[in-house]
């Protein structure tokens, strides 16, 4: 059998920046990923194929999003905000906010 194995360089030197975002859903809950284009994956965990804590817990908005210059370090920090502590998620998603974000909406939510 021959298998195909992707270029390790290729995968390590993707000039594209990637981002760490933060949704608010409708439980309350927020849930934390990473991607190359926020908008885009946000539509796709709309649409149910994003994950199964979003399909379970329907995204309202993105809260907060910030860029990083490769995978490895919107990995890391996405690793650190799920480790976070509520107060720690507040405070990175208000310092990030998205600019089309639910902040002030959030509080008047009744669900």
């Amino acid at each position: 059998m021959n298998y195909v194995v992707p270029s390790l360089k290729k995968m390590t030197t993707d000039p594209r920046p990637w981002w760490v975002y933060v949704l608010l859903c409708h439980s309350g809950k927020t849930y934390t990923g990473m991607a190359l284009d926020v908008e885009k994956r946000y539509q796709v965990h709309l649409a149910g194929r994003g994950s199964l804590f979003t399909r379970l817990n329907k995204p309202i908005c993105i809260l907060a999003a910030r860029q990083f210059p490769d995978r490895s370090a919107a990995s890391a920090e996405e690793k650190a905000l799920k480790k976070a502590s509520f107060y720690w998620l507040k405070r990175w998603c208000r310092n990030n906010a998205w600019p089309q974000s639910c902040m002030g909406e959030a509080s008047h939510s009744s669900d």
